[in-house]
């Protein structure tokens, strides 16, 4: 399973995978990027934590890929 964060970022909000540095996705507002992470992960079973803006940890969310038919 893939683990990954949703965090506040200098520029708004940014999706990031476990150990990385580097935002695999980004976006303005947060619910955009709860939004289009679902959509961007929609093959993987993954787990993704949501920060607040002040670094809190506010929610978890498993989710399990779908397979190819």
């Amino acid at each position: 399973m893939n683990v990954y964060s949703i965090l506040k970022t200098s520029s708004g909000w940014g999706l990031y995978r476990s150990g990385s540095q580097r935002a695999k996705l980004e976006a303005q507002a947060k619910e955009d990027i709860v939004r289009m992470s679902a959509e961007i992960l929609i093959k993987e079973t993954a787990s993704v934590r949501i920060f607040s803006a002040d670094g809190s940890f506010q929610e978890l969310r498993f989710k399990e890929g779908k397979l190819c038919s």
